[in-house]
């Protein structure tokens, strides 16, 4: 119990120059989302909650609370409301610079622009707003690699090299992205669905491993896909793939050995071992040997001989 009051005491003791009315305050006049989940988290740890819960509470984590709390005992707590933590921003600019991009950008989206542009300014007022490049591209439905790109021309032109045409790299492959599109909605098989979409990005200009990203696939399944198009258009991804090991026997073997197995059902599987490795040159085994004869070739063993399953 003595214990539980000291913790409850230590934690008010935290910051004991920073009333919480002035907060209040700061939260009512505040609009960056980035600055009001720093005020919102001190003040919860003023109000008696721990470093875990004030995180929980702004879907952070604790060290960054930690991180809020030295830099408000050090520098006051109004630091906080000028400076940026960590790399959320990954542009580490001045914040009368940040302040007059905010701007620029702000005043760009008001006029006429194409969606693609739209799309970059928005992704860079939230940024410079500070919040981070990756939950961006993720709520925004495009790739980081994008997000990234538009930095640094931002970086390089400013606000007016992403008012502008960015071109799109050449395409791998050369389809009607809108048919694809359109197959798409109407299959009703998950797989074939995602295959055609991976298809339409990549002929739209994205890069393979930017498709996987945004369909939900290797690099490796967006390149198989690409081959099968490339060999036989849609109805190549409509096939069923195999990607297991290939069985020993062909069809026509296991066929014989049905055959085979019908006219002798007191077989044993030592006999059947060795037909199989005399015969067909194919050796299993025990495991392989009891898979083939019950799902390849439809028998079970009962009171010592083989009938069908």
């Amino acid at each position: 119990m003595v214990k539980k009051k000291l913790k409850r005491r230590g934690r008010k003791a935290i910051l004991p120059s920073v009333a919480i009315e002035d907060l209040q305050a700061a939260l009512v006049a505040e609009t960056r989302p980035h600055v009001r989940k720093r005020l919102i988290g001190l003040r919860a740890v003023l109000s008696g909650a721990s470093q875990a819960e004030a995180a929980s509470l702004v879907e952070t984590t604790t060290k960054a609370v930690a991180l809020w709390l030295r830099t408000a005992r050090r520098s006051g707590w109004q630091t906080l409301m000028r400076r940026s933590s960590g790399r959320a921003s990954r542009l580490r600019l001045p914040d009368a610079e940040r302040d007059n991009l905010i701007k620029c950008v702000q005043s760009a989206l008001s006029s006429e622009l194409d969606a693609s542009a739209r799309l970059r300014l928005q992704a860079m007022s939230r940024i410079l707003q500070g919040e981070r490049p990756v939950a961006v591209a993720e709520a925004m439905h495009v790739t980081p690699t994008s997000v990234f790109g538009w930095l640094r021309r931002l970086r390089k032109e400013g606000v007016a090299g992403l008012q502008q045409h960015i071109p799109v790299r050449q395409p791998c492959i050369d389809a009607d992205s809108s048919e694809l599109r359109h197959l798409a909605t109407r299959e009703r098989n998950t797989q074939v669905r995602r295959a055609l979409l991976a298809i339409a990005l990549l002929a739209e200009g994205e890069s393979p491993h930017a498709t996987g990203l945004l369909v939900g696939g290797s690099d490796k399944t967006i390149q198989r896909w690409l081959g099968a198009f490339r060999e036989g258009g849609v109805e190549a991804l409509r096939r069923p793939v195999h990607l297991g090991r290939k069985t020993l026997l062909s069809k026509a073997q296991k066929a014989e050995l049905v055959t085979f197995i019908r006219a002798n059902p007191w077989l044993s599987n030592r006999e059947l071992w060795a037909l199989i490795r005399q015969s067909f040159g194919a050796d299993y085994t025990t495991g392989g040997l009891t898979r083939l004869i019950k799902h390849d070739l439809g028998f079970v063993r009962k009171q010592g001989r083989f009938v069908s399953a």
